[in-house]
């Protein structure tokens, strides 16, 4: 898990958290101009983790207590869903960063 410095204060709330390295960031940019996509596709290209110490799921009910949580927030999982581009670019950012 990537950290910032171990704040979860309303800046980072509203970023959900989430990080990308550069590394990672470098090479989706490289793997959709050879992807065999047609037209325009959008992206989430975000790490599995988030940069809080503390649980996704209280983050969630801390910061956003009216929004329902449908996705998994188990442990630190990240706010985002980059299985798309897994799935469409064969992309996939490293956890635990």
């Amino acid at each position: 898990m990537a950290k910032w410095d171990g704040t979860d204060g309303e800046t980072k709330s509203k970023h959900l958290w989430g990080y990308t390295l550069f590394g990672p960031a470098a090479r989706a940019c490289l793997l959709s101009l050879t992807a065999d996509i047609h037209g325009a596709e959008v992206f989430f290209i975000v790490a599995p983790d988030s940069t809080s110490r503390v649980p996704s799921l209280e983050l969630a009910r801390r910061h956003y207590p009216e929004v329902p949580v449908t996705g998994d927030l188990n442990g630190h999982n990240a706010f985002f869903n980059s299985s798309k581009a897994e799935r469409l670019l064969g992309w996939k950012h490293p956890s635990g960063s």
